[in-house]
């Protein structure tokens, strides 16, 4: 009985070092497998999608993402987090595409419209966003006059004196998106008689933001006729939402020409010389 505890003993024991052995020489190849094929697997490749404003170059310099590091190692948090500083980004996800490439998907906001404060403009978005301030005259997109703000800080959103003000803006900015409106500035002083000054220098009489959508259409199939013709100035009247009734400018009236009192270079010159009467001698 002894000798056969004996030999079991040595069994379990030959059998334990074989399964250490073979963990170790797993983990080996493992290890040798990882080495081999860590370039292969690394990030070679780094790809944004969803840009319209900025370029690739720009915005994987602001996320951090780098080249060279394992697939399965990159940082997509810290990725997310660097590139949400900025109010421009909002990262919708970042995925992998074996075996070497990183994508990172973000939706890009755009400006939108500036709203004049003194003599700067708070640059928003479609949804009121803050994404910079810059001086009023260098602001590029369409300029709001008229909505009064209690205040502004960049990525978050405008907070006016009167919560209408904003709320109709933001109608105002989709109506002009949607229809593809060329506007240079909105007055929004009153808000029965709100006013669309587009780039040609022609004004729109908006009325109210009642039917926003309906009057930017109206609007804009006259403004599309007006620029088949060439003609610019004037104004555009939605407010009555069914119909748009364009005015042009007057037409200044020209001044009569003052009376040409010069002589006429065709008529001969008078004679003035004295005519003499032969004498008799």
């Amino acid at each position: 009985m002894e000798r056969k505890r004996k030999k079991g003993g040595r069994r379990k024991l030959r059998l334990g070092a074989k399964l250490i052995l073979a963990l170790l020489i797993a983990l080996i190849l493992f290890g040798l497998a990882f080495y081999l094929t860590y370039d292969m697997l690394s990030v070679h490749n780094i790809r944004v999608e969803g840009l319209s404003g900025f370029s690739q170059e720009e915005v994987i310099a602001l996320s951090g993402a780098k080249t060279g590091v394992h697939i399965l190692f990159a940082d997509t948090r810290g990725i997310t987090a660097a590139l949400e500083q900025s109010p421009f980004f909002k990262v919708n996800g970042i995925r992998r595409e074996w075996p070497d490439t990183l994508v990172i998907d973000v939706l890009e906001r755009q400006r939108a419209a500036g709203i004049a404060a003194q003599d700067s403009a708070v640059v928003i978005d479609k949804d009121g966003l803050v994404l910079e301030i810059v001086p009023l005259s260098a602001c590029s997109v369409m300029t709001v006059k008229g909505v009064a703000l209690l205040g502004y800080k960049i990525g978050q959103g405008i907070e006016a004196v009167s919560s209408l003000h904003a709320q109709i803006l933001t109608e105002l900015i989709s109506a002009v998106e949607n229809t593809g409106l060329d506007i240079a500035a909105i007055e929004m002083d009153n808000l029965l008689n709100i006013k669309l000054l587009t780039n040609d220098g022609i004004t729109i009489a908006f009325g109210s933001s009642e039917a926003a959508q309906k009057k930017a259409e109206l609007a804009k199939k006259v403004l599309d006729e007006l620029a088949s013709r060439g003609s610019t100035g004037g104004i555009i009247n939605v407010s009555g939402v069914s119909d748009a009734i364009y005015t042009p400018d007057a037409t200044p009236t020209p001044e009569p020409d003052a009376p040409d009192n010069s002589p006429d270079p065709s008529s001969p010159e008078p004679d003035n010389a004295q005519q003499s009467t032969p004498g008799a001698q």
